[in-house]
């Protein structure tokens, strides 16, 4: 998981993952809800993983810098390569 800490995109809060064997960073938006730091070290521990997977199928094109991507439990992240 990424130390580095990346601004929100728009009006809503979230957190950022970097995946290097992809190439990329994810950011998972939290809606409107803040999460304090126990919050964040919760989400990262039992969440995180399961996002993980769901992007293990995803590959970025050539032509796709970065875009929103639906997974299959409904949750909507915004890929991007770096």
């Amino acid at each position: 998981m990424s130390k580095q800490f990346w601004p929100s995109i728009g009006p809503v809060t979230g957190t950022w993952f970097d995946i290097p064997q992809q190439s990329s960073r994810v950011y998972v938006p939290f809606g409107k809800t803040r999460l304090n730091r126990m919050g964040l070290f919760y989400f990262r521990r039992h969440y995180w993983r399961r996002i993980e997977k769901s992007l293990d199928i995803l590959r970025l094109t050539t032509f796709e810098e970065k875009k929103w991507v639906h997974l299959a439990d409904g949750l909507k992240v915004f890929v991007e390569r770096v």
